[in-house]
């Protein structure tokens, strides 16, 4: 008999070794829970039902892109169809038509080769392949969440590759139209964003020629990077860790948390602004990054300090059902990350210009990116807390290579926790202006 699914049992789910599982859940009539044989172990939703006496399953999506919510949400609407007597699945392969029918319409342009180059090769080739599409200047729809995973159904971005050359056939692209568009995002202050975007046209160029007769010659293939690029080896400094958490007070909660999240964990920026809260367990404590959204694709406890949960309790609880914690459409996670970046430089120099009130023209910031408060935090908790490296390693989520692969990172839980809560304490010790040549206390016996 079926029973009534949670999301945390969804969570905890786990697959069969030598089989496909399919639970069924009693909250939803024809709902079910679909699990891949392991090691995939991959989840997804499916609404199987009976009409004219034939049996028929239609596929609802992924697990978490769907939530539980949503996977009911959509089998109810699919079962009211069923209950008139209309064959639900009929209704979804009309949608499918309509959305192939307008692809054929923009066939040739750049626009609809991009989605097709998306649809055929990155869907299944690349982990971010939603940030190839957005580098090419295409998105979801947020009125259509049923299509989040059709690429051909993406709308065009504004000032992106796809609305710069709408209606353009493909073959008319030539490289001083692909040079021009990179330039302009240089300057308008995104030297970096120029090259990830010329590294999607790249790809999608090359692919579209060696795979259709649509492009004889790829126009992307002479251009450069616009900015030469070299390792990082940006850390904050202890006044700059104090600035920023002053700062993020002032770039709106949901920004501003995110941010110190991303200090507090040393998570990604995309891990921690995508977090939803199916992802925190029930007392808090605890937040497992679904191996869906972790750069290496494996599961990842990140033990929360108080610190982290008091902010995280602290924020509104938006109407979303994903369960996206930082949102401000429900739909989506927050983005327009770079305008909060330079907002929060902002308030950073506004602080340290007014503290510096005998001389505020000498007060400057150093450029950083968010991505260097995840090697702030990994190298003050090696040098100034002596936190054993591969427990940092842990938290990190770093792949396991050479003598490390000896430990199990399952098993650092309670290490990871210590070390997450020292580190927490050392920033709040930071922010509270205490000066870098005090003594820090390690914590290597207690890691």
């Amino acid at each position: 008999m079926a029973k009534r699914l949670t999301d945390a049992a969804v969570k905890v789910a786990k697959p069969d070794p030598a089989k496909r599982l399919e639970i069924a859940d009693a909250g939803a009539a024809g709902l079910h829970l679909v699990i891949q044989p392991a090691p995939s172990g991959k989840k997804s939703w499916a609404y199987r039902y009976r009409l004219h006496g034939k049996t028929a399953k239609l596929t609802i999506g992924p697990y978490p892109a769907f939530s539980l919510t949503e996977a009911r949400e959509k089998a109810q609407e699919f079962d009211r169809l069923r209950k008139r007597g209309e064959d639900p699945g009929l209704g979804e392969k009309r949608r499918k038509r309509a959305i192939k029918e307008a692809h054929v319409a923009d066939a040739g342009t750049f626009a609809g080769e991009a989605r097709r180059y998306l649809d055929e090769y990155a869907k299944s080739h690349q982990r971010q392949w939603r940030e190839t599409a957005r580098m090419l200047g295409l998105r979801a729809d947020s009125d259509k969440p049923e299509d989040r995973d059709n690429p051909l159904s993406f709308v065009t971005i504004p000032k992106g590759a796809a609305a710069e050359w709408a209606g353009r056939l493909i073959s008319t692209i030539t490289t001083d139209d692909v040079r021009d568009f990179i330039q302009g995002i240089r300057r308008r202050g995104a030297p970096f964003a120029a090259n990830r975007t010329l590294a999607a046209l790249k790809g999608c160029f090359g692919w579209l020629k060696d795979n259709t007769t649509r492009l004889a010659i790829d126009p992307s293939a002479s251009v450069s990077k616009p900015q030469k690029e070299i390792a990082r080896e940006r850390v904050l400094s202890h006044d700059e860790i104090r600035l920023l958490w002053l700062a993020c007070d002032q770039i709106g909660q949901f920004f501003g948390t995110s941010i110190k999240l991303m200090l507090l964990t040393a998570q990604r920026r995309d891990e921690v602004g995508g977090l939803r809260r199916t992802e925190l367990s029930r007392d808090g404590q605890m937040w497992t990054l679904p191996g869906e959204r972790a750069k290496n694709r494996k599961e990842h406890e990140v033990p929360l300090a108080p610190t982290a949960r008091e902010l995280l309790a602290a924020l509104p609880k938006p109407d979303s059902k994903a369960q996206l914690v930082f949102t401000t459409t429900g739909e989506t996670a927050i983005s327009g990350w770079s305008k909060t970046k330079a907002k929060l430089d902002e308030e950073m120099l506004k602080i340290l210009r007014k503290e510096r009130g005998d001389d505020p023209a000498g007060a400057e910031i150093v450029g950083w990116t968010l991505h260097d408060l995840r090697r702030t935090a990994d190298t003050l908790m090696n040098d100034e807390l002596e936190i054993a490296p591969h427990v940092v390693e842990a938290i990190l989520n770093h792949m396991r290579k050479g003598d490390e692969r000896r430990y199990n990172h399952a098993k650092l839980r309670e290490p990871k926790r210590r070390a997450l809560e020292a580190w927490a304490a050392h920033v709040a010790w930071i922010v509270a202006g205490k000066p870098e040549t005090d003594v820090v206390v390690p914590m290597r016996a207690n890691a």
